[in-house]
Protein backbone atom coordinates (compact mmCIF):
# COMPACT_ATOMS: atom_id res chain seq x y z
CA UNK A 1 0.00 0.00 0.00
CA UNK A 2 2.79 2.36 0.92
CA UNK A 3 4.54 1.50 -2.32
CA UNK A 4 1.42 2.40 -4.35
CA UNK A 5 1.01 5.67 -2.50
CA UNK A 6 4.66 6.54 -3.07
CA UNK A 7 4.31 5.65 -6.76
CA UNK A 8 1.22 7.84 -7.11
CA UNK A 9 3.04 10.67 -5.37
CA UNK A 10 6.02 10.32 -7.70
CA UNK A 11 3.70 10.32 -10.72
CA UNK A 12 1.98 13.48 -9.53
CA UNK A 13 5.36 15.17 -9.05
CA UNK A 14 6.45 14.04 -12.51
CA UNK A 15 3.20 15.33 -13.96
CA UNK A 16 3.65 18.63 -12.15
CA UNK A 17 7.19 18.89 -13.50
CA UNK A 18 5.99 18.09 -17.01
CA UNK A 19 3.31 20.76 -16.75
CA UNK A 20 5.95 23.20 -15.55
CA UNK A 21 8.19 22.30 -18.46
CA UNK A 22 5.26 22.64 -20.86
CA UNK A 23 4.47 26.08 -19.44
CA UNK A 24 8.11 27.05 -19.86
CA UNK A 25 8.13 25.79 -23.43
CA UNK A 26 4.92 27.68 -24.16
CA UNK A 27 6.44 30.80 -22.61
CA UNK A 28 9.53 30.35 -24.77
CA UNK A 29 7.36 29.87 -27.84
CA UNK A 30 5.44 33.02 -26.95
CA UNK A 31 8.71 34.92 -26.52
CA UNK A 32 9.93 33.57 -29.84
CA UNK A 33 6.72 34.65 -31.55
CA UNK A 34 7.02 38.12 -30.02
CA UNK A 35 10.66 38.35 -31.10
CA UNK A 36 9.74 37.22 -34.62
CA UNK A 37 6.98 39.82 -34.71
CA UNK A 38 9.48 42.45 -33.59
CA UNK A 39 11.96 41.43 -36.27
CA UNK A 40 9.24 41.47 -38.90
CA UNK A 41 8.15 44.93 -37.73
CA UNK A 42 11.73 46.16 -37.94
CA UNK A 43 12.08 44.73 -41.43
CA UNK A 44 8.82 46.38 -42.46
CA UNK A 45 9.99 49.70 -41.02
CA UNK A 46 13.31 49.38 -42.87
CA UNK A 47 11.55 48.58 -46.12
CA UNK A 48 9.22 51.54 -45.70
CA UNK A 49 12.13 53.84 -44.87
CA UNK A 50 14.09 52.62 -47.90
CA UNK A 51 11.01 53.05 -50.09
CA UNK A 52 10.55 56.58 -48.77
CA UNK A 53 14.20 57.43 -49.46
CA UNK A 54 13.98 56.06 -52.97
CA UNK A 55 10.74 57.92 -53.58
CA UNK A 56 12.28 61.14 -52.24
CA UNK A 57 15.28 60.65 -54.49
CA UNK A 58 13.01 59.93 -57.44
CA UNK A 59 11.02 63.10 -56.80
CA UNK A 60 14.14 65.22 -56.30
CA UNK A 61 14.74 67.86 -58.95
CA UNK A 62 18.01 68.02 -60.87
CA UNK A 63 18.82 71.72 -60.87
CA UNK A 64 21.64 73.75 -62.39
CA UNK A 65 22.77 76.96 -60.69
CA UNK A 66 24.53 79.48 -62.93
CA UNK A 67 26.40 82.63 -61.95
CA UNK A 68 25.44 85.56 -64.18
CA UNK A 69 28.56 87.66 -63.69
CA UNK A 70 27.25 90.78 -65.42
CA UNK A 71 23.67 90.26 -64.28
CA UNK A 72 24.52 90.12 -60.54
CA UNK A 73 22.39 87.01 -60.13
CA UNK A 74 22.21 83.24 -59.99
CA UNK A 75 19.94 81.52 -62.51
CA UNK A 76 18.21 78.26 -61.55
CA UNK A 77 17.59 75.74 -64.35
CA UNK A 78 15.34 72.67 -64.18
CA UNK A 79 17.49 70.04 -65.91
CA UNK A 80 14.53 67.76 -66.63
CA UNK A 81 12.74 70.33 -68.75
CA UNK A 82 15.78 72.54 -69.47
CA UNK A 83 13.94 75.68 -68.51
CA UNK A 84 14.83 78.73 -66.43
CA UNK A 85 12.69 78.58 -63.28
CA UNK A 86 14.10 81.44 -61.19
CA UNK A 87 16.70 84.21 -61.08
CA UNK A 88 18.12 85.12 -57.66
CA UNK A 89 19.78 88.50 -57.09
CA UNK A 90 23.20 88.41 -55.40
CA UNK A 91 23.31 92.13 -54.67
CA UNK A 92 23.88 92.97 -51.01
CA UNK A 93 23.00 96.13 -49.04
CA UNK A 94 22.20 98.16 -52.13
CA UNK A 95 25.37 97.26 -54.05
CA UNK A 96 25.19 98.11 -57.74
CA UNK A 97 27.39 95.17 -58.77
CA UNK A 98 28.35 91.86 -57.21
CA UNK A 99 30.01 89.84 -59.98
CA UNK A 100 29.10 86.27 -58.95
CA UNK A 101 31.66 83.88 -60.41
CA UNK A 102 32.44 80.69 -58.48
CA UNK A 103 29.61 78.46 -57.33
CA UNK A 104 29.21 75.20 -55.42
CA UNK A 105 26.54 73.07 -53.75
CA UNK A 106 26.73 71.85 -50.17
CA UNK A 107 27.13 68.04 -49.96
CA UNK A 108 23.60 67.69 -48.57
CA UNK A 109 22.40 69.96 -51.40
CA UNK A 110 20.49 72.26 -49.08
CA UNK A 111 22.64 75.31 -49.86
CA UNK A 112 24.38 76.94 -52.80
CA UNK A 113 27.42 79.17 -52.27
CA UNK A 114 28.34 81.81 -54.85
CA UNK A 115 31.47 83.99 -54.70
CA UNK A 116 30.97 87.68 -55.51
CA UNK A 117 34.23 89.06 -56.87
CA UNK A 118 33.11 92.70 -56.95
CA UNK A 119 31.51 92.99 -53.51
CA UNK A 120 33.99 90.65 -51.77
CA UNK A 121 31.58 88.24 -50.15
CA UNK A 122 29.95 84.84 -50.46
CA UNK A 123 26.22 84.54 -51.14
CA UNK A 124 24.28 81.74 -49.43
CA UNK A 125 21.20 80.43 -51.23
CA UNK A 126 18.72 78.01 -49.66
CA UNK A 127 17.78 75.39 -52.25
CA UNK A 128 14.45 74.46 -50.65
CA UNK A 129 12.86 77.70 -51.84
CA UNK A 130 15.68 79.24 -53.93
CA UNK A 131 16.10 82.19 -51.58
CA UNK A 132 19.18 84.26 -50.72
CA UNK A 133 19.51 83.79 -46.95
CA UNK A 134 22.78 85.52 -46.11
CA UNK A 135 26.32 86.53 -47.02
CA UNK A 136 29.78 85.91 -45.61
CA UNK A 137 32.14 88.88 -45.79
CA UNK A 138 35.56 88.11 -47.24
CA UNK A 139 38.81 89.66 -48.43
CA UNK A 140 38.94 91.21 -51.87
CA UNK A 141 38.24 89.40 -55.12
CA UNK A 142 36.99 85.94 -54.17
CA UNK A 143 36.99 83.74 -57.29
CA UNK A 144 36.36 79.97 -57.06
CA UNK A 145 35.11 77.80 -54.21
CA UNK A 146 35.54 74.16 -53.08
CA UNK A 147 33.31 72.73 -50.35
CA UNK A 148 34.52 69.92 -48.10
CA UNK A 149 32.59 66.66 -48.13
CA UNK A 150 31.38 67.09 -44.52
CA UNK A 151 29.75 70.39 -45.48
CA UNK A 152 31.33 72.24 -42.57
CA UNK A 153 34.13 74.05 -44.37
CA UNK A 154 34.98 75.59 -47.72
CA UNK A 155 38.08 77.02 -49.38
CA UNK A 156 37.77 80.14 -51.55
CA UNK A 157 40.54 81.55 -53.72
CA UNK A 158 41.00 85.28 -53.10
CA UNK A 159 42.98 86.71 -56.00
CA UNK A 160 43.29 90.18 -54.48
CA UNK A 161 45.59 89.07 -51.67
CA UNK A 162 47.18 85.88 -53.09
CA UNK A 163 45.58 83.55 -50.61
CA UNK A 164 42.92 80.95 -49.94
CA UNK A 165 40.22 81.88 -47.43
CA UNK A 166 39.07 79.14 -45.03
CA UNK A 167 35.32 79.46 -44.49
CA UNK A 168 33.45 78.01 -41.51
CA UNK A 169 30.10 77.28 -43.17
CA UNK A 170 28.36 76.48 -39.87
CA UNK A 171 29.21 79.79 -38.18
CA UNK A 172 29.45 81.60 -41.51
CA UNK A 173 32.77 83.35 -41.08
CA UNK A 174 36.38 83.32 -42.29
CA UNK A 175 38.63 81.43 -39.88
CA UNK A 176 41.98 81.57 -41.67
CA UNK A 177 43.81 82.72 -44.80
CA UNK A 178 46.47 80.54 -46.44
CA UNK A 179 49.16 82.26 -48.58
CA UNK A 180 49.61 80.64 -52.01
CA UNK A 181 50.82 81.89 -55.41
CA UNK A 182 49.92 85.06 -57.29
CA UNK A 183 46.25 85.68 -58.18
CA UNK A 184 44.83 82.25 -57.27
CA UNK A 185 41.82 81.31 -59.38
CA UNK A 186 40.74 77.66 -59.72
CA UNK A 187 40.67 75.23 -56.80
CA UNK A 188 39.85 71.55 -56.28
CA UNK A 189 40.01 69.15 -53.35
CA UNK A 190 41.48 65.66 -53.44
CA UNK A 191 38.85 62.90 -53.08
CA UNK A 192 39.79 62.40 -49.40
CA UNK A 193 39.80 66.18 -48.78
CA UNK A 194 43.35 65.91 -47.48
CA UNK A 195 44.80 68.30 -50.06
CA UNK A 196 43.64 71.38 -51.93
CA UNK A 197 45.07 72.13 -55.37
CA UNK A 198 45.13 75.86 -56.13
CA UNK A 199 45.75 77.32 -59.59
CA UNK A 200 47.68 80.61 -59.51
CA UNK A 201 46.98 82.60 -62.68
CA UNK A 202 49.62 85.35 -62.54
CA UNK A 203 52.70 83.24 -61.76
CA UNK A 204 51.49 80.13 -63.69
CA UNK A 205 51.91 77.75 -60.78
CA UNK A 206 49.96 75.15 -58.84
CA UNK A 207 49.97 75.32 -55.04
CA UNK A 208 49.27 72.23 -52.95
CA UNK A 209 47.75 72.92 -49.54
CA UNK A 210 47.67 70.45 -46.66
CA UNK A 211 44.14 70.86 -45.33
CA UNK A 212 45.01 69.48 -41.88
CA UNK A 213 47.70 72.07 -41.20
CA UNK A 214 46.21 74.68 -43.56
CA UNK A 215 49.61 75.45 -45.07
CA UNK A 216 51.05 75.39 -48.58
CA UNK A 217 53.32 72.34 -48.87
CA UNK A 218 54.30 72.58 -52.55
CA UNK A 219 54.25 75.01 -55.47
CA UNK A 220 55.41 74.34 -59.04
CA UNK A 221 54.94 75.71 -62.60
CA UNK A 222 52.23 74.11 -64.74
CA UNK A 223 51.77 76.28 -67.87
CA UNK A 224 51.07 79.89 -68.88
CA UNK A 225 47.85 81.51 -67.75
CA UNK A 226 46.33 78.60 -65.81
CA UNK A 227 42.74 79.07 -64.70
CA UNK A 228 40.56 76.12 -63.70
CA UNK A 229 41.18 72.62 -62.37
CA UNK A 230 39.31 69.32 -62.12
CA UNK A 231 40.43 66.03 -60.54
CA UNK A 232 39.48 62.49 -61.56
CA UNK A 233 37.26 60.67 -59.02
CA UNK A 234 40.05 58.19 -58.24
CA UNK A 235 42.45 61.05 -57.45
CA UNK A 236 45.13 59.96 -59.92
CA UNK A 237 45.19 62.98 -62.23
CA UNK A 238 44.26 66.64 -62.35
CA UNK A 239 43.46 68.70 -65.45
CA UNK A 240 44.27 72.43 -65.57
CA UNK A 241 43.28 74.79 -68.39
CA UNK A 242 46.07 77.07 -69.65
CA UNK A 243 44.32 80.03 -71.26
CA UNK A 244 47.49 81.58 -72.68
CA UNK A 245 48.78 78.42 -74.35
CA UNK A 246 45.74 76.63 -75.87
CA UNK A 247 46.41 73.48 -73.91
CA UNK A 248 45.56 71.56 -70.77
CA UNK A 249 48.13 70.50 -68.19
CA UNK A 250 47.70 66.91 -66.98
CA UNK A 251 49.20 66.48 -63.52
CA UNK A 252 49.90 62.95 -62.31
CA UNK A 253 49.23 63.51 -58.63
CA UNK A 254 51.34 60.63 -57.32
CA UNK A 255 54.54 62.40 -58.41
CA UNK A 256 53.35 65.76 -59.87
CA UNK A 257 54.68 64.90 -63.33
CA UNK A 258 53.24 66.96 -66.18
CA UNK A 259 51.98 66.23 -69.65
CA UNK A 260 49.96 68.44 -72.01
CA UNK A 261 46.92 68.12 -74.28
CA UNK A 262 46.33 70.61 -77.12
CA UNK A 263 42.78 72.00 -77.18
CA UNK A 264 41.11 75.12 -78.63
CA UNK A 265 42.26 78.71 -78.14
CA UNK A 266 41.55 80.25 -74.75
CA UNK A 267 40.69 77.18 -72.63
CA UNK A 268 38.88 78.28 -69.50
CA UNK A 269 36.58 75.84 -67.68
CA UNK A 270 37.08 72.12 -67.10
CA UNK A 271 34.93 69.37 -65.59
CA UNK A 272 35.22 65.60 -65.10
CA UNK A 273 32.20 63.31 -65.48
CA UNK A 274 31.03 61.52 -62.30
CA UNK A 275 32.30 58.15 -63.59
CA UNK A 276 35.64 59.65 -64.63
CA UNK A 277 35.26 58.61 -68.27
CA UNK A 278 35.11 62.07 -69.85
CA UNK A 279 36.76 65.45 -69.37
CA UNK A 280 35.24 68.52 -71.01
CA UNK A 281 37.19 71.76 -71.56
CA UNK A 282 35.60 75.03 -72.69
CA UNK A 283 37.55 76.96 -75.33
CA UNK A 284 36.55 80.58 -74.81
CA UNK A 285 38.07 82.06 -77.97
CA UNK A 286 36.93 79.40 -80.45
CA UNK A 287 33.34 78.91 -79.19
CA UNK A 288 33.91 75.20 -78.76
CA UNK A 289 34.44 72.54 -76.13
CA UNK A 290 37.04 69.77 -76.27
CA UNK A 291 36.03 66.31 -75.07
CA UNK A 292 38.97 64.33 -73.65
CA UNK A 293 39.23 60.61 -72.94
CA UNK A 294 41.25 60.45 -69.69
CA UNK A 295 42.34 56.88 -70.44
CA UNK A 296 44.37 58.08 -73.42
CA UNK A 297 44.47 61.83 -72.69
CA UNK A 298 43.42 62.50 -76.27
CA UNK A 299 40.74 64.87 -77.59
CA UNK A 300 38.04 62.63 -79.04
CA UNK A 301 35.70 65.39 -80.26
CA UNK A 302 35.41 69.15 -80.58
CA UNK A 303 31.86 70.52 -80.29
CA UNK A 304 30.68 73.98 -81.29
CA UNK A 305 28.64 75.73 -78.57
CA UNK A 306 27.73 79.40 -77.94
CA UNK A 307 29.90 82.51 -77.88
CA UNK A 308 32.78 82.61 -75.39
CA UNK A 309 32.06 79.43 -73.37
CA UNK A 310 33.41 79.58 -69.82
CA UNK A 311 31.89 77.23 -67.25
CA UNK A 312 30.97 73.55 -67.55
CA UNK A 313 29.39 70.96 -65.25
CA UNK A 314 27.93 67.45 -65.57
CA UNK A 315 24.57 66.26 -64.28
CA UNK A 316 24.86 63.74 -61.39
CA UNK A 317 24.17 60.79 -63.72
CA UNK A 318 26.74 62.03 -66.22
CA UNK A 319 24.36 61.98 -69.18
CA UNK A 320 24.42 65.73 -69.84
CA UNK A 321 26.90 68.59 -69.57
CA UNK A 322 25.92 72.25 -69.25
CA UNK A 323 28.18 74.91 -70.77
CA UNK A 324 27.82 78.62 -69.99
CA UNK A 325 28.29 80.96 -72.97
CA UNK A 326 29.44 84.30 -71.57
CA UNK A 327 29.05 86.56 -74.60
CA UNK A 328 25.65 85.46 -75.85
CA UNK A 329 24.11 85.08 -72.37
CA UNK A 330 23.14 81.46 -72.91
CA UNK A 331 23.76 77.90 -71.86
CA UNK A 332 24.41 74.96 -74.20
CA UNK A 333 23.41 71.43 -73.20
CA UNK A 334 25.51 68.51 -74.45
CA UNK A 335 24.36 64.90 -74.70
CA UNK A 336 27.46 63.17 -73.31
CA UNK A 337 26.83 59.86 -75.07
CA UNK A 338 26.10 61.34 -78.51
CA UNK A 339 28.50 64.27 -77.99
CA UNK A 340 26.11 66.73 -79.59
CA UNK A 341 24.43 69.95 -78.46
CA UNK A 342 20.75 69.26 -77.80
CA UNK A 343 19.62 72.70 -76.66
CA UNK A 344 20.77 76.30 -76.18
CA UNK A 345 18.78 78.99 -74.38
CA UNK A 346 19.19 82.31 -72.56
CA UNK A 347 19.92 82.30 -68.81
CA UNK A 348 21.09 85.84 -67.93
CA UNK A 349 23.76 88.44 -68.49
CA UNK A 350 27.31 87.06 -68.63
CA UNK A 351 26.88 83.47 -67.39
CA UNK A 352 30.11 81.98 -66.11
CA UNK A 353 30.21 79.51 -63.18
CA UNK A 354 27.83 76.51 -63.01
CA UNK A 355 27.09 73.70 -60.57
CA UNK A 356 24.46 70.94 -60.77
CA UNK A 357 22.86 68.65 -58.19
CA UNK A 358 19.75 66.76 -57.16
CA UNK A 359 17.70 68.91 -54.83
CA UNK A 360 15.00 67.41 -52.58
CA UNK A 361 11.51 68.63 -53.36
CA UNK A 362 10.18 71.21 -50.92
Amino acid sequence: MDRCQNGRKACRENLRECRGNLHEVRSDRKACREKLHEVRSDRKACRESLRACRESQRRGDILAYICNFLGNSVAVIDCKTDTLIKTISTLNHGNRISGPEGIALSPDRTSVYATNADQANLSIIRTMDQTLTGTIEMLNTPRKIAVFSDGKKAYVTTAGNNSVAVIDLINQNVTNTIPVGMAPFGIALSPDNGKAYVVNEDDSTLSIVDTMTETQVDNFPIGPGPLCIAILPDGTKAYVTNESNANVSVIHLSNNQLSFISVGVGPFGVAVSPNGERVIVTNGNTNTVSVIDPQTDQVIKTITVGLNPFGVAFTPDGTKAYVTNYRDNSISIIDVQMLTVTNTFAVGNGPIGVTIGQIASS
